[in-house]
Order: C-alpha cells, then sequence, then structure tokens
C-alpha cells in the first residue's frame, strides 16, 4: 500500500477540520531547527514517574493499541516506512511516541548518511500533556540507542514547536544549525555536509 493511499485512510477518519489543520501546516513556512547530540553507554535513563512506563522496540505493542483518535505521529511506520519507535504510557495507555529514522526512511528535513539516525515524529496525546513525556521519552530513547552502541543521533524542531526547543537541551542535544522552509518541500539539512566542515562540534 502505497503513502497516498495511507494518507487517504488517516484522514478519512479524523474531523475535517483536524484534516485541514494539518495539511494547511505542511505548507506553512517556518524555521526548522536542527540539533546533534553524541552519545556515549554512560548516557542516563529518565527518572521514574508514578504509574509510567518506557518501552523500546515498541512498533509491535502501537500496532496494537493506536487508532485513528491517535495523531499522525503514532502512524510514522505506515506514513515514513519507520521500524523503531519508544513509546511511554501511562497507566497502560499509549502516551507519548518517538520514532528512530534512518537513511532509508522517507523523510523531508535531514539528509543522513548510512548508520546515522534521526529522532522524529514525537507526539506526546493532548490529555497527557504537561507531565514532561516529551522530555523523558526522548531521553529514554537516546539512553537505548547509547545501550546499542549508537553514538550520534540528529533531531529537528519548528518554531511553532517550542517544547522541543526548550527541552532538547537538556537532555543534551546541541543546536547546530537553522533552515526555512515548508514541512512538505524545501531544502533539507545536509548533515555529512555539517560534519565534515565541523568535526568536532559537541553533542
Amino acid at each position: 500500500m502505497n503513502r497516498l493511499n495511507i494518507g487517504s485512510q488517516y484522514f478519512s477518519r479524523v474531523s475535517p477540520t483536524k484534516s485541514a489543520r494539518i495539511i494547511l501546516k505542511m505548507f506553512q513556512p517556518l524555521d526548522f531547527h536542527f540539533y546533534l547530540v553524541n552519545l556515549d553507554p554512560s548516557y542516563p535513563p529518565p527518572a521514574e514517574v508514578e504509574g509510567v512506563k518506557f518501552y523500546g522496540d515498541a512498533l509491535e505493542r502501537v500496532i496494537q493499541k493506536r487508532n485513528s483518535t491517535y495523531p499522525t505521529e503514532f502512524f510514522r511506520d505506515k506514513i515514513a516506512d519507520a521500524r523503531l519507535c519508544f513509546l511511554a504510557e501511562v497507566h497502560d495507555e499509549m502516551a507519548s511516541i518517538v520514532w528512530v529514522y534512518t537513511a532509508d526512511n522517507h523523510r523531508q528535513l535531514i539528509d543522513l548518511r548510512p548508520k546515522e539516525l534521526e529522532l522524529n515524529a514525537s507526539s506526546t496525546v493532548t490529555k497527557f500533556a504537561g507531565r514532561g513525556l516529551y522530555r523523558a521519552n526522548m531521553q529514554f530513547a537516546l539512553h537505548g540507542l547509547a545501550q546499542k552502541g549508537i553514538q550520534r543521533v540528529w533531531a529537528s524542531a519548528a518554531s511553532d514547536n517550542p517544547i522541543p526547543m526548550l527541552q532538547m537541551p537538556k537532555i543534551g542535544f546541541v543546536k547546530v544549525a537553522t533552515i526555512h522552509r515548508c514541512s512538505l518541500f524545501g531544502p533539507r539539512f545536509k548533515a555529512h555536509e555539517f560534519m565534515d566542515s565541523n568535526p568536532t562540534t559537541p553533542g
């Protein structure tokens, strides 16, 4: 099933207002900020939070639990061929997700080399907002990737979404570039060109 059919199926299940809002956002020019973190095996997991459980390699769990009430970010395996995600649940209810993208995934923002990774399409369900789950789940993802031996991870944040811009520096990310573009089209951040020009950039 191609991405156009998948997208049509998703939008057919949500309200026209929500569909219009999502589509309009794709064409709105914004500043996209790009971040880098360098990892080692000592990178810590998030602090324990009562009622919250974290799951790595959570794709099958997400597939079993999601429905059309969840944001599009919970469908990135269908939309962008993503295969690895990290999930936070509150009392067994899916609450926050972050996906790991590789050079093989369908992306629009970062041009990765093989074996480089990008944390992308994170989302927290509205009813669980304000609990710090975005930061905690991102940290959980970075901890899991560090344990796998991953040394460099990229991420991005749009200027209309202040939470990542506030939280990513607190978990080790450093902002390295900004590009003005639409979500749907525009120049991509060339991660390899940046590293070739800035080989000592700290994460």
